[in-house]
């Protein structure tokens, strides 16, 4: 059930509430399976390392390049802010890259369909590090992160 008003509610007792705040969104479950999409065909076109360069930089606003184009966020609730940097290296290079080499690539493949099941649309590594992917069309979380940063 996708809210602007702040409240994501949940009928599955293994996904609590989730409170977003006003304005942001749960991003649907085609959405990110999209972005998913997107970010493998980044990586093969920009020959892996322009998308490396590309995630270091906006790895510290909670994105990947395809969730950037598509203008989707990494949330953590429990912070209730935009997933923090050191959060997204072991998010995207430990789970996602890591564990996917020593699978063979199954922990990707599996993980991502996992986007189709539950009600808040969470990847495997979503539940692994307790995160969402939002939508933030009028930047609620960067305006609160950049007034966090301003002394």
């Amino acid at each position: 059930m996708r809210t602007a008003i702040g409240t994501q509610t949940s009928t599955n007792p293994n996904e609590p509430p989730l409170h977003l705040p006003p304005g942001v969104q749960l991003s649907s479950k085609g959405k990110r399976f999209g972005a998913y999409l997107l970010d493998i065909v980044l990586f093969i076109v920009t020959l892996v390392i322009g998308w490396i360069i590309w995630s270091l930089i906006v790895w510290a606003r909670g994105q990947t390049p395809g969730k950037q184009l598509i203008g989707m966020y990494t949330f953590t609730p429990r912070n209730a802010a935009l997933t923090g940097y050191g959060d997204m290296v072991v998010r995207e290079f430990v789970l996602l890259g890591v564990l996917n080499n020593l699978t063979f690539g199954l922990f990707e493949f599996v993980g991502a369909f996992w986007i189709f099941s539950g009600e808040q649309n969470r990847t495997v590594w979503d539940r692994m590090m307790k995160t969402v992917i939002v939508d933030d069309p009028n930047q609620v979380l960067l305006t609160q992160k950049r007034a966090k940063a301003t002394p």
